[in-house]
């Protein structure tokens, strides 16, 4: 868990970075602006994840008391703490527009709020992160093999060229067929892989 833990903090960094090289095509952001970016995008994770009483021995959780912050690193504050800051950029960064703060804080929420529900629900159970890889796998395979076959009508020509409606259909229908079997079965898997002690998916 520490070592998985380290590796998605690093994640969050590298994914608000590749956010951040994105938005620059369209407008240069100033290098202090991207840095204010990642250490907001790491605040909110650390305040999600220290908002779920099971991830109370995560190292996240860990350092937030021993720096005596836990308390008021809770969501809510961190998510205005976000916006005052960018507003703040308005003010003191030239040609920093609201298009800017808008974009910069949907990265923020995007990667800080996905990079802690992953690891939450590593603490929930590894289960957990198996059925969402699975689910997240196979919608790309299957949506991918169905639109190549029996692809014929396309979904949005302007932002996506290759993507069909039947790609889509396919590609959810059978990773939902996958995810059912896996919940279904994975009382088995779990006693025959020792995938953990709990054997049964939803308790």
């Amino acid at each position: 868990l520490p070592v998985l833990e380290l590796i998605l903090m690093l994640f969050c960094i590298i994914a608000t970075i590749e956010l951040l090289n994105m938005y620059d095509k369209e407008k240069k952001i100033p290098i202090p602006v991207k840095i204010l970016t990642i250490v907001l995008t790491m605040m909110l994770y650390f305040s999600i994840v220290n908002s779920f009483d099971i991830c109370k021995n995560s190292l996240i959780c860990q350092f937030l008391q021993s720096i005596k912050v836990n308390r008021i690193f809770e969501p809510t504050l961190i998510l205005l703490s976000v916006l005052i800051a960018l507003m703040t950029c308005l003010i003191f960064v030239p040609n920093f527009e609201t298009s800017d703060l808008g974009k910069l804080f949907i990265a923020i929420i995007y990667v800080g709020v996905c990079v802690a529900a992953f690891t939450i629900l590593r603490y929930y159970g590894v289960r957990f992160l198996i059925y969402l890889l699975l689910v997240s796998v196979f919608t790309d395979i299957c949506a991918l093999v169905c639109g190549l076959t029996l692809g014929k009508h396309k979904m949005a020509p302007a932002i996506s060229p290759k993507k069909t409606w039947e790609g889509a259909i396919g590609g959810t229908t059978i990773a939902i067929i996958i995810g059912c079997l896996f919940i279904f079965f994975y009382p088995e898997l779990a006693s025959g892989l020792k995938l953990g002690s709990k054997i049964d998916f939803f308790n």
